[in-house]
């Protein structure tokens, strides 16, 4: 879980640095801010009912005692401590006033909440138009370009491991054709010689100490567990390690393709979502041209 981004969403890098999972809180932090969440919650509701009762009774204006007698002087205390706003249980606001309270104490709790894991119901918060993201107001630019550009983040780490994986099995296929080749170098040429295991075990040290692993064990498993050492091989015991060597190798390349075809998948996507970024903030800067010329 992510802490608060002190960069803000001002810029591209900020951006893609910034996990949308909420900030890191303590318990008593968490448990505070479900408090606050709550109150706001429950005073922008009273005031919002209040509020469509006063029209139908056609009044202009009301208080907080008006709203809920017993509890004004806690909402004023909310009120006056979330929002910085000096406000008794008998102040008489109008209803345009009272909404934009209501809103403010909604938006304070979206603010709020986008501060909490996303397991604890935080993450992106959106109400009255306005976004939040880890405790942050944003605009719904910042908010298009952090989910693309997390986006395209994550498809450059899948990249990066389905090219790690290519690069690996070829390093392997590279290995097992060169023990391939070795092997069929010892493989007798008649039915009447044989070759003593030693020799290959020999082979397969040398080979270690340049590739760090055994290609016995490696590229034929089956064909070694089964190894008699005090016996000679002829060549239909070659054939059979020669088998299961280009059968590995036949594995890895399969491996390879399908890898391949991932690479391939993800690039498309990837460009796919720079496409609709680029596109995306085209159109943002047209519109704001447009509506400047209007209102010019």
């Amino acid at each position: 879980m992510s802490t608060t981004n002190t960069l803000g969403f001002g810029s591209l890098a900020s951006v893609a640095w910034t996990a949308m999972d909420g900030s890191s809180l303590s318990g008593a932090q968490l448990t505070a801010t479900n408090t606050t969440i709550s109150t706001n919650t429950t005073v922008a509701n009273k005031l919002l009912a209040a509020i469509n009762g006063a029209v139908n009774l056609d009044l202009r204006a009301f208080t907080l005692a008006d709203v809920d007698g017993p509890n004004a002087a806690a909402y004023a205390t909310q009120i006056s401590n979330r929002l910085g706003m000096t406000v008794a249980a008998g102040t008489s606001l109008s209803l345009g006033q009272w909404r934009s309270i209501a809103a403010a104490l909604q938006n304070d709790a979206a603010r709020e909440a986008s501060k909490r894991g996303v397991t604890d119901g935080g993450g992106i918060k959106a109400v009255n138009g306005k976004w939040y993201v880890n405790g942050q107001e944003v605009s719904l630019l910042d908010i298009y370009m952090a989910v693309r550009v997390n986006q395209v983040s994550n498809f450059d780490d899948s990249l990066s491991m389905f090219m790690n994986e290519l690069q690996a099995n070829n390093k392997l296929v590279k290995a097992a054709n060169e023990w391939l080749a070795k092997i069929r170098s010892f493989k007798p040429t008649d039915t009447s010689q044989t070759v003593a295991w030693s020799s290959i075990a020999a082979a397969a040290a040398s080979f270690s100490s340049t590739y760090g692993y055994l290609p016995t064990t490696t590229f034929m498993p089956t064909s070694t567990a089964a190894i008699n050492t005090g016996s000679g091989y002829n060549y239909l015991k070659f054939d059979t390690w020669i088998e299961e060597c280009k059968q590995y190798v036949s594995q890895k390349d399969t491996e390879n393709q399908i890898a391949q075809q991932k690479l391939e998948q993800m690039t498309n996507r990837r460009n796919e979502v720079l496409e609709g970024l680029t596109s995306f903030i085209k159109s943002q800067s047209q519109s704001g041209q447009s509506m400047s010329r209007n209102l010019g």
